[in-house]
């Protein structure tokens, strides 16, 4: 978990995180750095809000997903 003055993160697995404020929510970027293939999915939770992003698998293992929260 990281928390910061303004917003706490949990993830449900190590990733590497980008999240650009939008207005109406947030666009979030995922990357399994580890290309792990067991890893289907990381769960993002922000200030309480939670979102599942699917991780890509096979030959496109490692790639970023990005999903928006509201």
């Amino acid at each position: 978990m990281l928390k910061t003055k303004n917003m706490t993160i949990e993830v449900s697995s190590p990733c590497a995180l980008l999240i650009e404020k939008e207005k109406g929510g947030y666009t979030i970027s995922v990357t399994d750095p580890e290309m792990n293939k067991d890893c289907t999915e990381i769960r993002v939770k922000i200030n309480g809000k939670s979102v599942s992003c699917a991780m890509p698998q096979g030959r496109y293992g490692g790639k970023s997903t990005v999903v928006f929260m509201r």
